[in-house]
This record gives C-alpha cells, structure tokens and sequence, in this order.
C-alpha cells in the first residue's frame, strides 16, 4: 500500500518545468532580395586591344600538292610539297626534281596574302629558292606576287599569268 500512495503522490505532483519542451515556432517571414544589378557595359571601342576576331578565310588549312604543271612541258612528274593558310599568313614548301645527278629544285617563303576574289596578293617576308645546280637565291622581303585561286570542295588551284599552276589537296 505504501508503494501506491508513492506512486499517487507522485503522479500529482507538477512535473518539472525545465524538462518541458515547447513545439518550435514557425521561421519569420522576411522580404525577398533585390536582384542583382549587371555591371554597366559601355559601347566604347577597345582600340587598345591587338586581336580582332575576323571571319575565317576560306583559303584556311594545310594542303599537299598533288600537281604541277608548266605550259609546254606538261606536268613535273615527282614533285612534293605543301601549302599552309592561316588568317593573314601562309607558308609555302615545293620540291622538284630534277634528275639523278642534280640536287632538286626548291623553294620555301612565309608570305603575307589577301584574298580579293580570285585573286591571291603575297607579299613576302622571307624565302628562298634552290635551283638545279645547287644555287641558293634568296627572296626580297617585301616583293610581291598575284596569283588567281580556284578552290573547288578540297582542290586548290593556283595559276600563274604563264599558265602554269600547282594544284593541291586539303588534307586538314
């Protein structure tokens, strides 16, 4: 009996405020934040910068050469070499052969071009032309040469006033 007049009297008796746990309230509602605000961009030029973003040429790429001929001869059987394009540059690299005896004809230059139409303008900056006989003749920087471009899918033609012309492939 003693033990249920303990347990009675406990069960009455307040219960400790401390342990009591009260429900969370509800989080405060708060005002959105401003979107954020895009620098100001002026439509000032930028002489200042040295790169322009041009429209590819359509000249643009490496090519092999796959033939040369010359009025009169016919084709230079045996000849190499390849033709690269960039934006405002190109270099070229030919070799032809000349027979077992004689060291081969070269020439390579890096040039400078447009493109106007058909018409290719180079302007060199350095290069230089090997003959048959082993002779060594440098281009003038500066000099300038025309040339008339056919490109038909990947098949470049170039045509000198003489009607010789070197046709290349693209290979890349």
């Amino acid at each position: 009996m003693r033990m249920l007049a303990f347990i009675v009297l406990f069960g009455l008796l307040p219960q400790d405020p401390v342990k009591k746990v009260e429900p969370a309230k509800p989080p405060e509602v708060r005002e959105t934040l401003p979107p954020v605000q895009e620098p100001f961009r002026s439509a000032v030029e930028r002489k200042d910068l040295l790169q322009r973003f041009t429209d590819p040429t359509p000249l643009e790429g490496l090519f092999q050469l796959e033939r040369y001929h010359v009025p009169g001869r016919g084709d230079w059987l045996g000849s190499t070499g390849y033709l690269f394009f960039g934006r405002q540059h190109m270099h070229l690299y030919v070799q032809m052969p000349t027979g077992a005896d004689k060291p081969p004809q070269m020439q390579a230059s890096v040039r400078r071009y447009s493109l106007r139409g058909q018409q290719l303008l180079m302007t060199s900056l350095a290069g230089h032309k090997g003959g048959g006989g082993g002779k060594l003749t440098m281009e003038r920087a500066g000099s300038t040469e025309t040339r008339r471009v056919d490109l038909a899918g990947t098949t470049l033609r170039l045509t000198k006033a003489d009607g010789s012309y070197m046709e290349f492939v693209r290979i890349e």
